[in-house]
């Protein structure tokens, strides 16, 4: 019997929230963005890169009866989490939406509002990505 050293690749999960609390508006004819998250995956100071992708989005309003929002990476459409055509939809229950999409460095993901109905209230966002170190 024979044994092999196996060394893997340290991976953790972070999460970034968005929160809007209040009424969700969205200026008639219009489409509102919410400030973005800039992504790290390259760290030259101190060495070392990391693989950094997107895993999954929970979405939820607290009331009213939904607002509907895609997510965009540097301006464009995220292939699995919404469209301006196609948006997902946040209720007052929670949803997921998971992909597993490579993001790179100082790449921007934001979300954006494109419709609500009925007044929407307290939305949040959190996506979540998997960090690997490379």
């Amino acid at each position: 019997c024979s044994w092999q050293s196996v060394t893997a690749s340290p991976r953790v999960i972070v999460s970034h929230t968005w929160a809007l609390g209040g009424q969700v508006q969205v200026a008639s004819g219009d489409t509102d963005f919410i400030i973005p998250m800039t992504v790290r995956n390259t760290y030259t100071s101190a060495g070392y890169s990391t693989t950094v992708k997107l895993k999954s989005v929970i979405y939820s309003i607290n009331s009213g009866t939904n607002a509907t929002w895609k997510l965009t990476k540097n301006g464009s459409d995220i292939s699995g989490y919404g469209t301006s055509g196609s948006p997902l939809t946040a209720t007052t229950t929670p949803a997921t939406t998971e992909g597993s999409d490579t993001l790179s460095d100082k790449d921007e993901l934001a979300p954006v509002i494109v419709g609500i109905s009925s007044t929407p209230r307290n939305m949040s966002i959190t996506v979540f990505l998997e960090i690997t170190a490379a």
